[in-house]
Formats: C-alpha cells, sequence, structure tokens
C-alpha cells in the first residue's frame, strides 16, 4: 500500500517550527477560518516533490488523504489530483474531477480555486 510510504515521507519532512507559523498563518484557532486544522509543517515546495514522485499511487489510495485531519496530507492529495488531470491520462481525468467535487468541504482552503465552485 503507497499511502502508508506516502505518510512516511510526510511525518519524516515535518518541521515543529513551520506547524506552528503554519497554524497562526492559517489562524486555526476557534472561529478562524483554518479552525481545528492540524499542521505537519511541510513547505509547498517539499508537497509538490512527493506530489511528482507519487503522481501515479492509485487514486483512491491518493483519496484517502483527502480524510486525514492534517492540512499538507490534503494539499498532497489535491497536489496529485491536478498532475494526473494535466497528464491527461483519459481514465482517471473524470474520476479525479468527481473526486474533488465531492471532497469540496474538506478542499477549499487548500487551493483557492475549489472556493469559487
Amino acid at each position: 500500500m503507497m499511502i502508508a510510504e506516502i505518510q512516511k515521507e510526510l511525518a519524516e519532512s515535518a518541521d515543529a517550527q513551520t506547524a506552528v507559523f503554519l497554524q497562526k498563518f492559517f489562524k486555526t484557532e476557534a472561529g478562524g477560518y483554518g479552525a481545528g486544522d492540524l499542521f505537519h509543517g511541510i513547505r509547498v515546495p517539499v508537497l509538490r516533490k512527493l506530489a511528482r514522485k507519487h503522481q501515479n499511487v492509485p487514486l483512491l489510495e491518493a483519496e484517502e488523504l483527502l480524510h486525514s485531519e492534517f492540512h499538507e496530507d490534503r494539499l498532497l492529495a489535491l497536489l496529485i489530483f491536478v498532475r494526473r488531470k494535466r497528464s491527461g491520462r483519459s481514465k482517471s481525468v473524470e474520476r479525479t474531477g468527481q473526486i474533488q467535487v465531492e471532497k469540496k468541504e474538506r478542499v477549499v482552503n487548500e487551493i483557492p480555486i475549489f472556493r469559487r465552485l
């Protein structure tokens, strides 16, 4: 199962100081728009590298990341979906779009474009 490998890499990339900063930046306190969100403390460039490395993960496994309580896990799933969608692999494109729309409530704070769906 690739998801375990991905989660291990996410844990290894975690940085406690960055996590504290991101929690403040995303206003995770009660009443903030990111209330309750948890962070590993992983910067976006690192997540993009992981998305490139794991872009061929089965969609169902990538979708599991959307259920995570961690912001970076959900963002990584979306970055993987975007890479797959841009690649034009016909079988995955339609399902990727369905996943993004079905899970909209989990991703609106991840990528601004999803706020407009």
